[in-house]
């Protein structure tokens, strides 16, 4: 009785998708952990630049104990300019550098929520330019930001949006909101 020889084609027929399943889960791993590196990158320069536009009013703390920021316009500008300076962003708002981000990022909402005694005054920039003041009479504590903090001392709120290269390099538009609040601390 001769055995026959075997040639290892049955253990090829094995191992070779077993090395392709590998190497995808592998790439899998390695873009998800990109994701949410880049994530977290987004989500502390947009809570940079809404602490860096709290222009607090210094002259109104020290007369009245009362944390305001009167100067929207320069709020605004010094969001810009964190924004661009946290994120790596050019002058129109585009990445510098290569990554998830693919092209421009847009400033959806930016608002400013001033609590003088128990009435709150919002302003916002809306995404095409647009300001809109209200005023909220009695609303401290009962009143929201859009992404659900409560409302109970001078808060800055912003949105932002862009396109981002998901796991087979095709754009999705998603969303990123930050609420903080303004408090000085005393010794």
């Amino acid at each position: 009785m001769k055995l026959k020889k075997k040639d290892g084609r049955g253990l090829n027929i094995i191992i070779i998708p077993l090395v392709v399943v590998s190497i995808i889960f592998c790439l899998f791993v390695i873009k998800s952990k990109q994701i949410e590196v880049v994530n977290d990158f987004i989500d502390d320069g947009l809570v940079m630049a809404n602490f860096a536009s709290a222009t607090v009013d210094l002259k109104e703390y020290g007369t009245s104990n009362t944390i305001v920021n009167n100067d929207f316009n320069k709020a605004f500008q010094e969001y810009q300019k964190a924004l661009k300076n946290n994120l790596r962003l050019d002058n129109n708002f585009e990445p510098k550098t290569s990554n998830l981000i693919d092209g421009k990022v847009t400033i959806e909402i930016f608002t400013i929520y001033n609590v003088k005694g128990n009435d709150i005054y919002m302003t916002k920039r809306q995404r095409n330019g647009n300001i809109i003041n209200q005023t909220y009479p009695n609303a401290l504590g009962t009143m929201e930001t859009p992404d659900g903090v409560k409302i109970e001392t001078t808060t800055i709120y912003s949105k932002i949006g862009m396109n981002v290269k998901s796991f087979i390099n095709d754009k999705k538009y998603v969303y990123k909101e930050k609420t903080v609040d303004i408090k000085i601390g005393r010794a």
